[in-house]
């Protein structure tokens, strides 16, 4: 059996990893049962909407894994 190794990384996230971000929000506080899943889409365009000022003036700061090969997908 062969197997390889991904080399994961963590690097800072950015205005362009905004979808992610709140996508794993609105799906965490769902997992959770804070929000039904009805509600999860609202949350996702708040949350959208509130990184877009808050990643560009350093309010919010983001830390998210990657691998070594697609540093633009988060894992």
């Amino acid at each position: 059996m062969h197997s390889t190794r991904s080399d994961i990384l963590v690097r800072r996230g950015t205005v362009a990893d905004i979808s992610a971000l709140a996508h794993h929000r609105a799906g965490m506080y769902r997992d959770m049962g804070v929000i039904p899943s009805s509600d999860e889409a609202q949350l996702f365009d708040a949350t959208t909407a509130y990184l877009r000022s808050a990643l560009e003036s350093g309010e919010y700061l983001a830390w998210l894994a990657v691998t070594s090969e697609a540093a633009e997908q988060v894992v």
